[in-house]
């Protein structure tokens, strides 16, 4: 569960981040990596809490 969580979470926001605009600069590669992994990991963690 935590995986899946964590694949879907990740993929969804880095690509948002690498289409959107975050305080109007473009984020570069490594800090939307970064920040989908963060995110990633709070969506696996979530996963695991629903039944």
């Amino acid at each position: 569960m935590f995986l899946s969580g964590l694949i879907f979470g990740g993929t969804t926001v880095f690509l948002m981040c690498r289409e959107e605009r975050i305080f109007q600069q473009q984020v570069s590669m490594e800090v939307g990596a970064g920040i989908a992994a963060g995110i990633g990991i709070l969506c696996g963690f979530i996963t695991m809490l629903i039944r």
